[in-house]
């Protein structure tokens, strides 16, 4: 079907006028797109919804690996593998690539823009492909986009460096703690000023980076921003969200205008109901995991692995954690998402022995503000692995380490029974397997017993708790599909 003359007024005008118009036999190295002009081309209905197809099936990977997650570098591994997978997306013709990857995109626009929650994670998925594809491009790839699109970042001058040089470098250098800096600002602010012409920074307004403020990843200084210029593929990210965003704006108000064309608007029905449904298969993590204050209990005995279950049943137990158990649960609950206030209102109820005083005597709540980054330098601390966990040795009274490692077979028998639901012979492999000091293949048993699923994860066996609490979740997800 070729493209009604009446579409026109889908050629989006945004932020940037290119000056030439999108070329669709550019090479596959430019085929990274800002969606700004519809392709001009003869399509059937039948090819349009097929492409539609593969690329909500790379949208749907996109969001298995959100709700896992995976890190750039393995989400982009599968991105990539479901590309091969695709006839025309994946194509190595550059046209078919490209023209399947741009109309694609237009038939989901069109069929999302007046759907808010598909919209919203229909923008949100985008973005993230976006990204994904983004951080293929070499810097050269990188530079050559950046131009096309007229997209720019102002850098911070000498001056600017040298006027705010202990800021910058309390904020971005790694090389001196807080009280060398304070140091070196009374006796060798050459040094400081010297470090800080080092480093690559941007020069921007608050306002365009609210996320690495609230970060404390940012200098301010009356409204101008200092930034490191690594963050420039969160700025392009952001560039191209926005523009989809008035772009679904845009799109939603033109469609009302067609009305009065019967054969458009049943044209675009068809689309957005097959799409809608083809989007709806996107699975998510269901809000009844959403970490909280108030779900923890009852998130914790499904979906916990081993060591963190021990704490948190430690913890009711005896109103209390010690502190290398605050700091290991503490840290993976951070990671796990949840909220430094509900962490906060979390732990407070917890320790129901500790007085109001000795909360803030002890510095509990300072402590775990420091954990989530909120006090001390803002980095806040790292969930452990599961090797620095096996390596911990727990003295009595503390419950801090990895169960399979630390408990003695009967302990861990029971434990494996009461709290975990695991039994039989699952649990004599896994005693054979913490015998002979597999720890790690100990827990990978236990989660597969516990769920009645393999375990999925990037590496052969459990290599992290949250990577245990995330598969985890995602067998819950699978079950809802």
């Amino acid at each position: 079907m070729k493209r009604p003359a009446s579409l026109s007024p889908l050629r989006y005008p945004l932020e940037i006028e290119h000056d030439e118009p999108m070329q669709l036999d550019e090479p596959v190295l430019a085929q990274l797109s800002m969606y700004e002009n519809w392709p001009d081309c003869d399509v059937d209905v039948e090819e349009l919804l097929t492409w539609a197809k593969e690329r909500v099936d790379i949208l749907r990977e996109l969001e298995r690996c959100q709700a896992i997650r995976l890190d750039e570098l393995a989400t982009s591994q599968r991105v990539q593998h479901k590309l091969a997978q695709s006839d025309h997306l994946g194509s190595h013709d550059s046209r078919i690539a490209n023209l399947s990857d741009e109309i694609s995109h237009f038939v989901l626009r069109l069929a999302l823009c007046r759907s808010d929650p598909l919209r919203d994670r229909y923008i949100g998925l985008e973005t993230a492909y976006f990204r994904t594809r983004y951080a293929s491009l070499n810097p050269e790839e990188q530079a050559r986009f950046h131009a096309r699109y007229k997209l720019s970042w102002p850098s911070a001058t000498d001056d600017d460096k040298r006027e705010h040089a202990s800021a910058i470098t309390r904020t971005f250098s790694t090389r001196w703690t807080e009280a060398e800096v304070a140091v070196l600002e009374q006796t060798q602010y050459a040094r400081l000023i010297k470090g800080a012409r080092k480093l690559d920074l941007l020069k921007l307004h608050w306002t365009d980076v609210p996320q690495l403020v609230g970060q404390r990843r940012a200098v301010i200084t009356r409204g101008t921003t200092f930034v490191e210029a690594k963050h420039i593929p969160d700025f392009v990210a952001l560039a191209f969200r926005r523009r989809m965003e008035r772009a679904l704006d845009t799109t939603a108000r033109q469609i009302s205008s067609f009305a009065d064309k019967p054969e458009l608007t049943d044209m675009f029905r068809v689309i957005q109901r097959l799409m809608a449904q083809e989007m709806s298969k996107i699975s998510r993590l269901p809000t009844a995991v959403t970490l909280t204050a108030k779900t923890i209990d009852d998130v914790a005995p499904k979906h916990f692995p081993p060591c963190m279950l021990n704490l948190h049943t430690a913890m009711r137990r005896n109103k209390l954690l010690r502190y290398y158990g605050r700091h290991q649960y503490g840290t993976f609950l951070r990671r796990a998402t949840l909220d430094a206030d509900e962490a906060t209102t979390f732990f407070r109820k917890a320790f129901s022995k500790t007085s109001a005083i000795e909360w803030e005597q002890k510095r509990y709540k300072y402590e775990f503000r420091y954990i989530w980054g909120l006090e001390g330098a803002g980095h806040g601390f790292e969930a452990k692995s599961c090797k620095s966990c096996i390596d911990d040795s727990p003295s009595q009274h503390e419950h801090h380490g990895c169960p399979f490692a630390t408990f003695s077979s009967d302990d861990l028998s029971r434990f494996l029974s009461k709290e975990m639901d695991v039994k039989g012979e699952s649990v004599i492999e896994i005693l054979r397997l913490k015998e002979a000091r597999q720890y790690q293949a100990a827990c990978t048993r236990a989660f597969e017993a516990k769920h009645n699923s393999s375990w999925t994860g990037p590496e052969a066996i459990v290599d992290h708790p949250n990577r245990y609490f995330d598969l985890s979740l995602q067998t819950v997800q699978i079950d809802t599909d």
